[in-house]
């Protein structure tokens, strides 16, 4: 197992959470919900749900969870393992 990420998974992985907020943001413009309501609704300011919605942010997943909740999505985490080739035989 490697013992650090490559520049692609890393990448990838980035690139999964802004799509991933991405998603969210979507949500909550689609259910026409302004970022104070969202604010109320989850006992944050203003200020905390700009920064989830930032693309610099790195929210934990409750912030995320709590997030979706407060625009009306269900969000679910999957966990699988990445399966990495091992090199045949005179490689």
């Amino acid at each position: 197992m490697a013992d650090h990420l490559t520049e692609m998974q890393l990448a990838a992985a980035e690139a999964h959470d802004l799509l991933m907020r991405w998603q969210l943001i979507r949500v909550r413009l689609h259910n026409k919900l302004t970022i104070e309501t969202v604010a109320e609704c989850l006992g944050w300011s203003e200020d905390d749900v700009i920064e989830i919605e930032s693309v610099t942010a790195n929210p934990t997943l409750g912030e995320l969870r709590r997030y979706a909740f407060a625009v009306g999505a269900l969000m679910t985490r999957d966990v699988v393992p990445e399966i990495i080739a091992e090199p045949e035989d005179g490689e």
